[in-house]
């Protein structure tokens, strides 16, 4: 077993995490309902240089298991509703912890 997929489930034994719904802003794309998510404030680093690259200080971050994804990836303009029911829209996704989980800055939708 790699380190990898050894920590491929994690979400199962980090406190905060919830199950959000994913919706791709592609014609096909059809909406996740079953995603664990676990959601964080920008990096201090992200907040330093936030007007430089785009991102405000009430913007925040989602951690998607990719494990729990019905879809193979996510990317900028796509859509997180939380447990709440409030949405959030994907600014850019990237890969993070070996691979394991999509790292999405987000920007609440008004």
């Amino acid at each position: 077993m790699t380190l990898a997929t050894d920590i491929a489930g994690d979400h199962s034994v980090i406190d905060g995490t919830e199950t959000v719904t994913v919706t791709p802003q592609n014609p096909t794309g059809t909406a996740d309902s079953s995603v664990t998510a676990l959601r964080r404030q920008l990096s201090r680093r992200e907040l330093q240089f936030s007007g430089i690259i785009g991102l405000t200080p009430d913007d925040m971050v989602w951690h998607l298991w990719e494990t729990t994804m019905s879809m193979s990836s996510v990317k900028a303009g796509d859509l997180i509703t939380d447990s709440a029911s409030v949405v959030f829209t994907i600014l850019s996704a990237s890969k993070d912890t070996l691979g394991t989980r999509w790292r999405c800055p987000c920007r609440k939708q008004i």
